[in-house]
Order: structure tokens, then sequence, then C-alpha cells
């Protein structure tokens, strides 16, 4: 591994990581990635470059957390940030909270509309918010 972003993400879960290197498969179950005690789930991989997204399976506190990519004989692949040292992820808590979910059908798209309320994200943000539901993005 040559670099991981973010090198944070939310005790809840979901953050988008992306991990650059070399020597990746092109079939997602070719390289598997942990974080700690959680699988990330490949959605993304090349000879370069892995994109997962971090799947909590168990309550998570703040803390800090190797990240571990298999290479498909299941051995970990080599650790090239800070001599070894910096493949490492740091869980913290969510900077926002959710506090409703509306929807609304728009006659004019023939299209339901789903409405999020709460804190700590920033209104009309479509780059860096995800919106996930029953596991369809």
């Amino acid at each position: 591994m040559d670099t991981i972003q973010p090198l944070q993400g939310s005790v809840l879960g979901g953050t988008l990581l992306t991990i650059t290197g070399s020597h990746y498969g092109t079939v997602p179950s070719d390289n598997p990635v942990k974080v700690g005690d959680n699988y990330c789930l490949v959605q993304e991989t090349s000879e370069f470059e892995i994109k997962c997204r971090i799947d909590i399976s168990s309550p998570t506190v703040a803390s800090t957390a190797d990240v571990i990519v298999f290479a498909k004989t299941y051995e970990e692949m080599q650790c090239n940030i800070n001599a070894g040292d910096g493949c490492v992820f740091d869980y913290v808590d969510s900077t926002s909270t959710v506090t409703g979910i509306t929807s609304s059908f728009d006659a004019a798209t023939n299209s339901i509309m789903v409405t999020v309320t709460g804190t700590g994200f920033t209104l009309d943000d479509t780059v860096n918010t995800e919106l996930w539901i029953d596991g369809m993005k």
C-alpha cells in the first residue's frame, strides 16, 4: 500500500476508502480489505487502486485501526506508508446526525423525493454526501 484516503471516518461505518499501491487484482474478491475488525467491501479495483466501503459488523468506538489488504493467497500485502507504520485508519465519532427522513411524490418527474434533515452535513452537497437505503445508493 502506498496511500490510504481518507485517514479517518465515522465509527458508524460507510467511509469510502481509496487505497493505492500495485499488483492488486481486477476482481473485487482478489484483495479483501480489513480495517481493524471490520471488512471494507470492495466496490472498484484495478492493478493500482482499490475503492472499498467500510462495513461495521459490530459496535465500534473511536479508535485507531490497522488497514490490511490481503493478497489473493490471503497473505498481507506490504505497507509502504511511513516505513510500514502508516497503514492505519482512525475511527472517529460521527460529526453528523440525521434527525428525520421524509418522502414525497413529485408528479412532474414521476419520482419519489427523499428529504434528509439533521446537523453536521452541508446543504446541497451532492459530492461529499451519499444516501444509501437498504444497500442501494
